[in-house]
């Protein structure tokens, strides 16, 4: 069906579609947990085939920005005296974003109006910019005047970025095939696409060219700056992002070993491994003890693996705060920061083990907060396992790795000319630190952990 004007924009159906899709979201599963709004769209679009591209897009349009901007929303609400229902929250979005704006009152002016302005940083990034107030304070706490800026950058459309698999082919034959992309700014394996699109109908995605990959988690890899031939653990594995990038790092020589507490998702990992061609990866999915720490297989599989790692990469559980602006309704959902810092610190302990003397152990979150990150390190570096430990700045670390990569995408020249002349912007001291405002990333935090020779 060809779009017309009108469902460019909305149709009584998209608006219908929309209400219950945010009701959906708003109202938390019987099982007592809120399913991720990516996930309760795909489900809603794959039940109702009916809609076509243009009311798709206004639908996405009208539940994410009415979702991101969800305590501005209901502070109009208020002002104008209505019921906070999901009817309303539509409605509202609708007619902000209507072009004639045919149902504005004079009250929805009023009330626009009376929205905190910047001249209130507190009530602005609040209220104004709906980022909540424990992720506010912490935003606040680092970057002090820049938070204006950061929490305006957390509301923007995050932009699809792939990642060129030099296993399979270099940069220049997927720009040759998939039109108007972009390179990024810092790691020499990104590409944006002009638009989101579906993967699968990307040329070359069957024969594994490329995977997606956010620029700040391919930075993340490169600072483990793996070598072919080296012994790698990836902690936390999940689906394989990371794990894959290793594999390209290492040209598929040496070994990586994928822990991951989840079999569904480490089989995802083997399938997308295949049509990688990425072959070093082996994989484990241990089972944990009443203290949720790891049980050794009857083979031994972690009990050989220690002290053998050249890197160890702990891609460790958190609030994921940081990618707020590819999935904004992280922001509204509840997380205790210090469960997951407790659960972070026991994951850096266990995996500190398999650090070889002279190895390193880069651990990575994608949460803004300093209690999931800085203040983890300190802990780790306190205690009997980090003894051995050392913060090492990671700057000669991503530039190494990132030289590397330029070449092997790009060619035997692109080393020396690709490394980006502001990379001391990605550092806050010794850590890695991304920030959507600066670098057009999501908040990302990593660091670099060397294990000392004389034990």
């Amino acid at each position: 069906m060809t779009d017309t004007p009108t469902s460019m924009k909305n149709s009584p159906r998209a608006i219908k579609m929309a209400q219950e899709l945010l009701q959906t979201w708003l109202v938390p599963a019987t099982s007592g947990e809120e399913p991720p709004l990516d996930r309760i769209v795909a489900a809603g679009f794959k039940e109702h085939k009916e809609f076509n591209s243009g009311e798709r897009r206004w639908i996405n349009s009208a539940v994410y920005g009415t979702v991101r901007l969800l305590d501005r929303q209901r502070f109009l609400l208020g002002r104008t005296g209505k019921e906070e229902t999901t009817e309303n929250l539509i409605t509202l979005w609708q007619d902000e974003h209507t072009v004639t704006r045919p149902n504005w009152a004079d009250s929805l002016r009023d009330a626009i109006d009376a929205l905190p302005s910047a001249e209130d940083p507190h009530g602005y990034l609040r209220v104004t910019l709906s980022i909540p107030d424990n992720i506010a304070t912490s935003i606040e706490a680092q970057l002090g005047d820049e938070s204006l800026e950061a929490g305006a950058a957390f509301n923007e459309q995050a932009p699809t970025v792939l990642r060129v698999n030099t296993l399979r082919t270099r940069k220049s034959r997927i720009t040759d095939k998939v039109a108007d992309t972009q390179e990024t700014r810092y790691s020499p394996l990104g590409l944006v696409l002009p638009q989101r699109v579906a993967l699968p109908t990307l040329h070359g995605f069957k024969e594994g060219w490329f995977e997606l990959q956010e620029e700040a988690s391919q930075l993340a890899t490169l600072l483990t700056d793996a070598q072919p031939g080296s012994t790698v653990v990836d902690v936390g594995a999940g689906g394989g992002g990371k794990s894959l990038a290793l594999a390209a790092m290492m040209k598929n020589q040496g070994q990586i070993t994928a822990i991951d507490p989840s079999e569904w998702r480490l089989t995802e990992l083997k399938q997308r491994a295949a049509r990688a061609h990425a072959f070093n990866i082996s994989t484990f999915c241990p089972e944990l003890d009443e203290n949720g720490l790891w049980i050794d297989d009857a083979s031994g599989t972690l009990k050989a693996l220690e002290n053998q790692a050249d890197c160890v990469l702990l891609d460790a559980p958190c609030s994921g705060s940081g990618t707020m602006r590819r999935s904004p309704d992280i922001r509204w959902r509840y997380h205790s920061t210090v469960a997951f810092a407790a659960l972070q610190l026991s994951l850096v302990r266990q995996s500190a083990r398999f650090v070889k003397p002279g190895g390193a152990l880069v651990y990575v979150t994608c949460a803004l907060e300093r209690d999931q990150n800085e203040d983890v390190i300190e802990k780790f570096l306190a205690c009997a396992e980090g003894a051995d430990f050392s913060i090492e700045p990671g700057k000669a670390a991503l530039e190494s790795g990132m030289q590397r990569a330029a070449v092997y995408c790009m060619g035997i020249d692109a080393g020396a000319r690709w490394l980006p002349a502001d990379t001391d912007t990605l550092f806050n001291g010794p850590f890695l630190r991304t920030w959507p405002h600066k670098h057009g990333m999501d908040a990302f935090f990593a660091a670099r952990l060397v294990r000392s020779v004389a034990r």
